[in-house]
């Protein structure tokens, strides 16, 4: 238990570094209130309250009594990745890869995840298809991607495939990021979620991975768009902890 939570603080630190590093979440302005952040990312306040604190730890953050918790600096990449010792990669490879582990992951959701943590996907995708309009913002957008990708994570059951989608994601959320930014009609893409929590609610895989592929489909297009970003290159450091 001890270890589960743990590593859902890890999660959420690197996330929230993830939407500070790209202006998300903005230098000077206040982050959402740990009940929202409990709420997108389904984890309980205690881990919200326990992640603040390392952001806080390493001055990312900070309290402001009684108006909330604000963003004091920008996390510096390398010191997160170690990055001059681990190997790069360019975001071809890595989103390659991923893809393949996300096919890999909707077969083991199918396999291992409960009812309830399927239902919990169904429901936090319906809510937000529900809730979305032309006011909803990047932020919200981008609390949505990293908490849906998160719990998909979680949903396999397999802690080793678990850990290097999580390292993988916080790579691929920057071209999460571009398609926040410079899609028009994100709609589609929580359409196509929407088929996919269906799809694994009724235990059919290869339906799952049919929609996955479609997903992959329209990022492409926009990517098209972008044929430079693919070229970027990042770090990957999976380090074992104890």
């Amino acid at each position: 238990m001890e270890n589960n939570r743990q590593t859902s603080v890890n999660q959420i630190v690197k996330i929230i570094i993830e939407g500070i590093d790209k202006g998300t979440f903005e230098v000077g302005k206040r982050l959402p209130s740990q009940r929202e952040l409990s709420s997108i990312f389904g984890v309980s306040r205690m881990v919200i309250r326990e992640a603040i604190k390392v952001l806080e730890g390493r001055g990312i953050v900070y309290s402001r009594q009684g108006s909330g918790i604000y963003v004091k600096q920008n996390a510096v990449v390398a010191e997160q990745m170690n990055g001059d010792t681990a190997p790069e990669y360019t975001y071809k490879e890595i989103l390659e890869l991923s893809r393949e582990m996300w096919s890999d992951a909707m077969e083991l959701i199918v396999k291992n995840a409960t009812d309830a943590e399927i239902h919990t996907i169904e429901n936090k995708v319906e809510s937000f298809y529900t809730k979305y309009s032309a006011a909803t913002t990047a932020q919200q957008k981008f609390m949505y991607e990293a908490a849906f990708g998160m719990d998909m994570c979680k949903a396999t059951h397999n802690a080793l495939l678990h850990k290097l989608m999580m390292e993988l994601l916080d790579i691929t959320s920057d071209i999460d990021f571009l398609i926040i930014e410079k899609n028009r009609n994100y709609k589609e893409f929580l359409e196509i979620d929407r088929k996919i929590a269906s799809a694994l609610l009724q235990r059919d895989a290869s339906r799952a991975v049919f929609w996955g592929r479609e997903r992959d489909r329209v990022i492409d297009e926009l990517i098209n768009g972008d044929a430079d970003m693919l070229k970027n290159t990042a770090h990957l450091h999976i380090k074992h902890q104890k």
